[in-house]
């Protein structure tokens, strides 16, 4: 869809881009002449929730990185389902918006709903996976438990080591 120079794409697969034309639809309110960290990762925030919130379920969102850039920030945002991550695309962020002056002017988002279905998912022990990891050469870091979302409609749930 193009509109007013706005440019909002949704793929099959539920991923919304935007692209801001030259109005400010998603204004930052700042203090200063510029956003803070934390006036970025507000409205950030605030657009996350009302652009997920009829779609995300059971899940929950999480701040997970805050860059800056010459223009503003790039703020990201991770999904979990009871408390574990949710690995979506490539990154594993379930959206990043970016801040540049008094307006988000980029977003990306996975509009993904995640339910507990009550199945039971049969993960290794926590002491397997470790004792497994520490026998691989080179291996190194944490064990983390995590879901992953491959667009299909169920998750999988698997250990992942991370430095």
């Amino acid at each position: 869809i193009n509109e007013n120079g706005d440019r909002l794409r949704l793929s099959a697969a539920g991923k919304v881009t935007f692209h801001a034309g030259e109005e400010s639809r998603y204004g930052v309110s700042c203090a200063g002449e510029a956003p803070t960290a934390a006036e970025a990762a507000q409205a950030a925030w605030e657009l996350l929730g009302r652009a997920t919130g009829p779609w995300k379920g059971e899940s929950a969102y999480v701040l997970t990185g805050m860059e800056a850039t010459a223009e503003g920030w790039i703020v990201r945002f991770q999904a979990r389902l009871g408390g574990v991550p949710v690995w979506t695309g490539e990154t594993g962020e379930a959206a990043w918006f970016a801040v540049k002056g008094r307006r988000i002017s980029d977003f990306s988002l996975s509009l993904r709903s995640y339910t507990a279905s009550g199945a039971v998912c049969v993960v290794t022990g926590e002491r397997l996976a470790a004792a497994a990891m520490s026998a691989l050469p080179g291996a190194g870091g944490r064990l983390t438990l995590r879901y992953s979302d491959s667009g299909q409609a169920e998750l999988t749930a698997g250990w992942i080591t991370e430095e």
